[in-house]
């Protein structure tokens, strides 16, 4: 067996906690409703069930890209500055932080030509 990047899979790193966990991290992902999940796990308290709606990398990743595109209509033409320009780059920077984006979101804006 081998993991994602070829190298042999050491056997020892698998227990079935890690399957349940998977499997329970992969639903959240996909959009399975707390309550649900949490019948699925059989969980009594939601949350335990809480834990796995954390938010993934792509995740973060798309909700950058969400926000990006929702305001680049709107900082494009403001090249020029001013305090909307400010104020929407400061929401768009924030998020990225957040995410752990921000210099992805500092290439987007520089594409842009807004940080020039």
């Amino acid at each position: 067996m081998t993991d994602e990047h070829g190298k042999r899979f050491d056997p020892a790193r698998v227990f079935p906690y890690a399957f349940r966990h998977t499997y329970a991290q992969l639903r959240a992902d996909a959009g399975v409703p707390l309550d649900i999940l949490q019948v699925l796990m059989a969980h009594q308290d939601p949350s335990t069930t809480q834990v796995y709606y954390r938010p993934s990398h792509p995740r973060r990743v798309e909700a950058v890209r969400a926000i990006a595109a929702e305001y680049h209509d709107l900082l494009a033409p403001q090249l020029s500055g001013g305090k909307d320009s400010a104020v929407m780059m400061f929401v768009l920077m924030e998020a990225a932080r957040a995410a752990g984006l921000a210099d992805r979101v500092i290439s987007y804006l520089s594409s842009l030509g807004v940080l020039e």
